[in-house]
């Protein structure tokens, strides 16, 4: 037996015409736009219409897109209908972020194939941070010197030559708690990082110095934290080796 579906007198079936659909941004001025198209299959009979909408994800309303929703009406024999998504040019360097489109509410007998789709933000800015917020290492008891690594990453375009200096601080408005004193606990220390084409990630040192006392009666930790250069870098996780106090010594990015 055969069966024949007649697939032109039917009202037919909507679905986007990808599951996913990139868009770039950067430069922190104005939007940047992306077609998002419907497809109507298996049948393009009559006038149909169909529902959509943006969908958070990752990505938040008014930050990383402008919310949109509307409806897409499809003439008899229209099988292809599109809108926009504008994603928000920011000015800071992050990961790629999503958020979705859907749909919903057909009409004229039409139906839905496929409900939703992601729209992917990919952020075009360079942008340089500490690896970990926090970085911790603990001083024995002795005299010497002990170093904790710090490790600096770029993000997006590697392709260029950047630049970025660091220092150490002891600003209390960075770390108002267990500051740790330079000369005493630390070796204040600045220079600059030079990311060639291709590097992504860069290390330089922190140098405490190691002495024969301890405080409040223990040895104590230090720690270094990072004001980094963007969005999100303070959820960085922390690494800590044991449970004793700490003291901090504040490592900057400035650009430069």
């Amino acid at each position: 037996m055969l069966t024949i579906i007649d697939t032109v007198n039917l009202p037919g079936q909507f679905a986007f015409s990808a599951t996913n659909y990139n868009v770039t941004e950067g430069g922190g001025s104005g939007v940047s736009p992306v077609l998002v198209t419907v497809v109507r299959t298996n049948g393009s009979s009559g006038i149909v219409s169909v529902h959509y909408t943006t969908l958070d994800g990752t990505a938040s309303p008014g930050i990383k897109y402008i919310s949109t929703n509307g409806s897409l009406t499809f003439g008899d024999g229209v099988t292809s209908q599109s809108f926009y998504v504008q994603a928000v040019n920011t000015t800071t360097a992050e990961g790629p972020e999503y958020l979705y489109v859907a749909l919903s509410s057909p009409t004229g007998g039409a139906s839905l194939a496929q409900t939703n789709a992601t729209v992917t933000i990919l952020n075009t800015n360079v942008g340089i941070a500490f690896v970990l917020a926090t970085n911790t290492f603990t001083e024995p008891f002795g005299q010497g010197l002990e170093s904790v690594i710090l490790n600096v990453v770029r993000f997006n375009n590697t392709n260029v030559t950047t630049t970025v200096g660091y220092y150490t601080t002891n600003d209390a408005s960075v770390l108002p708690i267990n500051m740790a004193v330079v000369g005493t606990n630390y070796y204040a220390t600045n220079g600059t990082l030079v990311f060639n084409p291709g590097d992504s990630i860069k290390t330089h040192y922190c140098h405490g110095i190691v002495r024969s006392i301890g405080d409040s009666g223990s040895v104590f930790q230090r720690a270094t934290d990072a004001t980094d250069q963007f969005d999100g870098a303070a959820n960085h996780p922390q690494r800590h080796y044991g449970n004793r106090p700490r003291r901090k010594c504040g490592s900057e990015l400035p650009y430069k």
